[in-house]
């Protein structure tokens, strides 16, 4: 069995009248996308996914009422919401919410390593510094606030 054929299983239809039911267009729609070589149609079979991916390539050729192209647009925006919100629980997506909170930590985190190194760490105010030294706390600084922020985001690499 092909890969498309095993990928439309949970959605076929035994009719065209039973597809019109499952899929909410007109008895005509199914009927103009047949007529029009949609290859939803095996046997005696309507696969669903099949028919959605005809109709929204080929709106005008199926010559849709204004109501069954806004059925058809609102079902597709359902479908895509729907695929993004099971993305979403499965983890593929995060949330942005979930992404300024934890940019917002990560920046607290970089103040602080940066606070502790100009409180604790730099020379005293009269105290000068060569430019090979400067350079070195410079990059020390750098290379904790980068080690912080790795760690922060290490959990969705």
């Amino acid at each position: 069995m092909s890969e498309t054929k095993a990928s439309n299983t949970n959605r076929v239809a035994q009719t065209m009248k039973a597809a019109a039911s499952m899929s909410g267009f007109t008895l005509d729609v199914i009927s103009a996308a047949k007529k029009a070589g949609c290859p939803a149609f095996r046997g005696a079979r309507v696969y669903l996914d099949d028919l959605d991916e005809f109709l929204a390539a080929n709106p005008a050729l199926l010559n849709l009422s204004p109501a069954d192209r806004l059925d058809f647009e609102t079902k597709a925006v359902k479908k895509q919401k729907a695929q993004f919100d099971l993305n979403l629980v499965k983890g593929d997506y995060i949330h942005r919410g979930e992404v300024a909170d934890h940019v917002r930590k990560t920046e607290t985190i970089s103040k602080k390593v940066l606070r502790k190194f100009l409180l604790n760490e730099l020379p005293a105010k009269g105290e000068m510094l060569s430019r090979a030294a400067l350079i070195e706390l410079t990059e020390d600084i750098f290379d904790r606030i980068c080690s912080e922020k790795q760690k922060a985001f290490s959990k969705w690499m």
